[in-house]
């Protein structure tokens, strides 16, 4: 891991973080629900039998989440459990952060008309970056079928590149999920990417990489 110099949390409300406390075996999932940037971080509190023993320990308590394919950790203070109304853990805010790029390849930035389908469902949207390995997609989904997309999923994505005749279609599987109301978010990797597919989408990148870069 390498330290950044300024504590860039990059995080959302909503987003899924990873717990673990020192001097306990397991690791506990929560989520965010708010925060005072430089202050302190409020999650959900998963039930943690003997969490007070390390109420108020300086590094004790170590959080780990992944965002665009690069994981983040950091250690903090848990300050205090909120039990009424909504059971709530209430954290310092991290004095610096840690970072493990996971992604094979750079992604480039890029809004191209895309749809993704899964099973019966059609989502309509675009692809906000690209690499060789892989992509994040973004749409506007109801509800219902907000639901049904989730890590582990497989999505056929079909859009036209520019610069490249017809329409092209790849196979994801999914690896990242945010939501922000009817707003998703998915990141994946290739499945089985076809030669000529991979060629337009390599050619792409290297002429965008040029200009934005």
């Amino acid at each position: 891991m390498t330290e950044t110099s300024q504590p860039q949390i990059g995080v959302e409300w909503g987003m899924q973080l990873q717990l673990r406390f020192s001097g306990f075996a397991e690791s506990y999932k929560t989520t965010l629900v708010g925060m005072e940037r430089g202050r302190y971080l409020i999650c959900s509190a998963p039930y943690v039998p003997g969490i007070w023993a390390v109420l108020n320990g300086p590094d004790q308590t170590t959080i780990r989440y992944l965002c665009e394919g690069v994981v983040y950790g950091f250690k903090c203070t848990l300050l205090t459990v909120l039990e009424k109304p909504f059971r709530l853990l209430v954290l310092s805010y991290p004095e610096k952060i840690e970072t493990v790029n996971l992604r094979q390849h750079q992604r480039v930035p890029c809004l191209i008309p895309a749809t993704a389908r899964m099973g019966e469902a059609a989502y309509n949207g675009a692809l906000l970056d690209l690499s060789e390995s892989g992509c994040c997609f973004v749409c506007d989904a109801s509800e219902d079928k907000e639901k049904t997309i989730s890590s582990g999923n497989e999505l056929d994505i079909s859009y036209h590149m520019p610069g490249s005749p017809g329409d092209h279609v790849v196979k994801i599987k999914v690896t990242s999920v945010r939501r922000q109301g009817s707003r998703v978010t998915v990141g994946g990797s290739f499945e089985g990417i076809e030669q000529n597919v991979s060629n337009a989408i390599q050619a792409y990148l290297e002429t965008a990489q040029k200009l934005l870069l």
